[in-house]
């Protein structure tokens, strides 16, 4: 006789496991450029497609350059990728 997961268990896999994805629009991320520290940045939004076929949607967060400065940005400029866990996204 086959025995049926408890209803705690499957919460527990609904919640670790298998968290419910929040829908979103982009346009819920913000303006595609805005003030950051006194300088603007600008989003760029793209999608990856990885080795399973699933899609990866991904934004990228950079400095504008400053029309009124001359100088190059520094190509030794830091980069920073920030990840959500499964029951994350973007928005966080």
């Amino acid at each position: 006789m086959e025995q049926k997961p408890s209803s705690g268990y499957q919460k527990m896999v609904e919640q670790f496991i298998r968290p419910f994805r929040g829908d979103y629009c982009v346009s819920s991320l913000g303006p595609k450029t805005f003030p950051l520290d006194g300088h603007l940045a600008t989003r760029t939004d793209f999608i990856l497609i990885n080795k399973r076929n699933l899609q990866l949607h991904c934004s990228v967060y950079c400095p504008m350059p400053n029309p009124l400065h001359q100088k190059l940005a520094d190509p030794r400029r830091s980069t920073v990728i920030g990840l959500h866990c499964n029951g994350g996204s973007r928005l966080e």
